[in-house]
């Protein structure tokens, strides 16, 4: 739906990219991107959506990282591993 009176950078049809969505809560789009990406992310609520969840999978991945580094340490510490 399109609000008399105002464009929109991409159509509706055009969304943000799941490798953008990463780039862009990761702090790592290109900085002639982002303008784009933030106008987009005001009224496309499907993108909203998706960069909530891309959100979530990112921060698990970090946490699910940092367990198991801290299991490789502690395993080479002591001289066990997972398996026994």
């Amino acid at each position: 739906m399109r609000l008399p009176g105002r464009t929109f950078p991409m159509s509706d049809t055009s969304h943000i990219s799941d490798d953008e969505l990463e780039a862009y809560y990761m702090g790592t789009v290109a900085e002639s991107e982002l303008v784009r990406i933030v106008e987009h992310l005001v009224w496309c609520t499907n993108c909203l959506r998706r960069l909530d969840f891309t959100e979530g999978y990112i921060d698990a991945m970090r946490r699910a990282t940092i367990v198991e580094g801290f299991d490789r340490v502690r395993a080479v510490s002591t001289g066990t591993s997972r398996e026994d």
